[in-house]
């Protein structure tokens, strides 16, 4: 199982980026949901709350490093099950994008929904 990043490693990552996601575009980590249950049947449930690697140049609300709230609802398709016709799969549609061995996603920040304005103190914090 992989571990999520921090706001800490966010940094970090962004400092080495290579790559200026164009207009109004961001790169954002892929960290999974977080179960307090003792079974956890997946692996890659997607967190709603992320953190910013970078950023376009329209860009203007959000920083480098600042944790946000995706819309997650707005980043899902339905698509029918290969195995049974009559069920729907909900999957989230993403533009994956690898960095040193790690793998993150471009996305808008129209589907961002909420920045924490204390994020750069929760580097320590986790």
């Amino acid at each position: 199982m992989r571990e999520n990043l921090t706001a800490y490693d966010a940094l970090e990552i962004s400092k080495e980026w290579l790559e200026q996601p164009m207009f109004n575009k961001v790169i954002i980590t892929l960290n999974t949901e977080n179960t307090l249950d003792s079974l956890d049947l997946s692996d890659n449930a997607m967190s709603q709350f992320q953190y910013i690697i970078a950023k376009g140049v329209n860009v203007i609300n959000v920083d480098v490093g600042d944790k946000v709230r995706l819309s997650l609802d707005k980043m899902t398709s339905k698509k029918v099950n290969p195995n049974n016709s009559h069920e729907d799969i909900t999957t989230i549609e993403l533009d994956p994008i690898e960095f040193d061995g790690k793998i993150f996603a471009i996305i808008e920040d129209r589907l961002i929904k909420t920045r924490f304005t204390n994020s750069k103190e929760l580097q320590t914090n986790e």
